[in-house]
């Protein structure tokens, strides 16, 4: 019945806002697009670190690693190589499972910069937004690249979106979610630990 009422009520809102969702669809849908072209031939060489973190990732198929809280290459935790290892899985061991895993993020940044946003500012500005977050140069090159660092796109907003709407909802669910994401952000690329800075901030700033 929960999830029966929550999908009802998904359904209206797609309903009664047509206009918004359809853009909102065709924005994501360009920014993967725009993304996930040519992947394996630009940006071109392939870098060294793209290829340390697939051979990190590797290494849980081959048995050599095995404890997730322990530190790999560069001093990254190990469980910030488990999405380019379910990637290998799904795609071989191949420079596209690798650098995909940074378009997804990408991706999906668009689409949490876009609910912040609208949680904030309203849809006007939620749309204009995560329309230039598409093919705005330094987020594109880092969605076609095999490295940590897009996470931190993803992970800011997706984390600032949950708090402010769990305070103005008042939904505990909302505000777990919240917690385990902040808590998972240590685990990936070092940039995403300042998250955990930016929640209490927002809190703080709440409060006042």
């Amino acid at each position: 019945n929960w999830k029966f009422t929550h999908l009802q009520k998904y359904w209206n809102w797609i309903k009664s806002n047509r206009l918004e969702f359809y853009l909102l669809l065709f924005i994501v849908s360009a920014g993967f697009f725009i993304r996930v072209i040519y992947l394996t031939q630009h940006p071109y060489p392939w870098s060294g670190d793209e290829t340390k973190i697939g051979l990190e990732a590797t290494l849980f198929i081959t048995g050599e690693k095995t404890n997730l809280f322990d530190i790999g290459w560069s001093g990254q935790p190990n469980v910030s190589f488990l999405p380019t290892l379910f990637s290998i899985l799904t795609f071989g061991q191949t420079i596209f499972a690798v650098k995909i895993v940074s378009v997804v993020v990408g991706t999906f940044s668009i689409l949490f910069l876009y609910l912040l946003a609208r949680e904030w500012f309203g849809k006007e500005i939620a749309i204009i937004a995560s329309a230039f977050l598409v093919a705005f140069p330094y987020h594109l090159q880092f969605s076609r690249i095999g490295v940590g660092n897009i996470f931190d796109s993803l992970v800011a907003p997706l984390v600032l979106w949950l708090i402010f709407r769990a305070v103005r909802t008042k939904n505990l669910i909302t505000y777990l979610l919240a917690g385990i994401i902040t808590g998972l952000a240590l685990y990936l690329y070092v940039g995403t630990r300042l998250v955990l800075a930016l929640a209490i901030a927002s809190f703080i700033c709440i409060a006042f």
